[in-house]
């Protein structure tokens, strides 16, 4: 069952059928939008896909409002703060089992084993444990993307009053004691909830993302004179500001500028980016955004770029993302742009890029302009270890499925 953090449990779905499981996938609305590579690997023709609706009020999405839709925005609000007496941002927090019963009805009609729900949204997971006092043979999978309670750059949880946040507190509690196993995208996360709810460490486990060898493709880059890309591709979080002002300091440093200039780097942006980005960035900023554009084309930058941009928000300065790995895979140096934190530290130990942290360094951009040039790297051997494949196998061995 899913939530926001799509594509990585539609990896792990084409991983799963691979190998020979079935598999039911029941999303909160598939993606309206053709290109999404979440549509490749699911698809919405398949009989295993059940798609429903929170019921979370569009409204509250949008991502420009009118004089209009600011009135009506409050009035929405204040409702949502009436009915819910938690994170009110959590777009999961006005489901109720009770007003899904299809959900009962497949878990026994097809017989599952195994039900895996991924956060965030967090809130559905709580109502979601209720469903082994119906299902007592059911084992239940929480599997985390992001932190819950302890979030400090998404989802609105910082900013929430400590009455909200107790009750959030509540319903994390209960997914973690209840649930037979959690899963997290890096042990960090899961010595949180050991050590808050005091959990044996057998019942949580690493679960990294993965990338997809089906989806790469050959490097097309081969003139040194060429303009040289360095490539961000994804989603840039609204968490991540301060970083990527970091990145635009460093840039805009006359000495970088000129040597970036010299050598015809540019920065280029595929995918979704907040609204400040467009006001932060100026006219010669060597930075250009091209939008959301499809897999197949995404993959083709990737194979013609110098170099790769992660930017972390304060508090994931850990994550090694799906496009993590798929930077490394096609040789790319790595630009990490966070606080300093396991994931820049990483790249430099195993001399795949640099972490970049506050404060221009202009030894530092030098050596992030030296690599850029320089051009592609060979993939180091243990990036086979986070293939698709490999990753699903991790799982398996998780469930005792394999």
């Amino acid at each position: 069952m899913e939530g926001i953090g799509g594509r990585r449990w539609a990896k792990f779905y084409k991983g799963l059928k691979a190998l020979g499981h079935q598999v039911f996938v029941i999303h909160q609305k598939p993606p309206d939008d053709a290109r999404s590579p979440w549509l490749k690997d699911v698809g919405l023709d398949s009989s295993n896909f059940v798609s429903f609706d929170f019921g979370y009020p569009e409204l509250m999405n949008l991502a420009k409002y009118g004089f209009i839709d600011k009135v009506k925005y409050r009035l929405v609000l204040r409702s949502l703060k009436i009915k819910y007496a938690g994170n009110y941002y959590d777009r999961s927090c006005l489901f109720r089992l009770k007003d899904h019963p299809w959900i009962s009805d497949l878990i026994q009609n097809e017989k599952i084993d195994w039900l895996i729900a991924s956060g965030g949204p967090f809130s559905w997971m709580s109502e979601l444990a209720d469903l082994k006092m119906e299902h007592p043979a059911l084992k239940l999978l929480a599997d985390f993307r992001d932190p819950w309670v302890n979030n400090k750059s998404s989802f609105g949880y910082a900013d929430l009053p400590k009455e909200r946040i107790e009750h959030e507190r509540k319903l994390e509690r209960k997914v973690i004691e209840s649930y037979n196993l959690v899963s997290s995208v890096h042990r960090d996360m899961n010595d949180y909830f050991i050590q808050t709810y005091e959990q044996p460490s057998n019942k949580l486990f690493e679960l990294t993302n993965a990338w997809d060898r089906d989806e790469l493709v050959n490097s097309t880059f081969e003139n040194e004179n060429e303009e040289k890309s360095v490539v961000f591709s994804g989603t840039l979080y609204d968490g991540t500001e301060s970083s990527f002002l970091n990145f635009l300091n460093g840039i805009r440093s006359e000495e970088v500028y000129l040597k970036l200039k010299n050598e015809r780097i540019f920065f280029d942006f595929y995918g979704s980016v907040p609204s400040w980005f467009h006001k932060h960035v100026m006219p010669d900023d060597l930075v250009r955004f091209h939008g959301r554009v499809n897999l197949e084309e995404i993959n083709e930058k990737l194979a013609s770029a110098t170099g790769s941009m992660l930017f972390l928000t304060s508090d994931m300065t850990f994550s090694l993302s799906t496009k993590f790995f798929e930077y490394i895979k096609y040789g790319l140096p790595i630009l990490v742009f966070s606080n300093q934190g396991k994931t820049s530290r990483f790249v430099e130990e195993q001399s795949i890029g640099l972490g970049i942290s506050e404060g221009v360094d202009p030894a530092k951009w030098n050596e992030l302009i030296q690599m850029v040039t320089k051009g592609r790297m060979k993939p180091p051997e243990w990036i086979e270890e986070y293939e698709l494949k490999q990753r699903t196998k991790s799982l398996l061995k998780a469930l005792s499925l394999n």
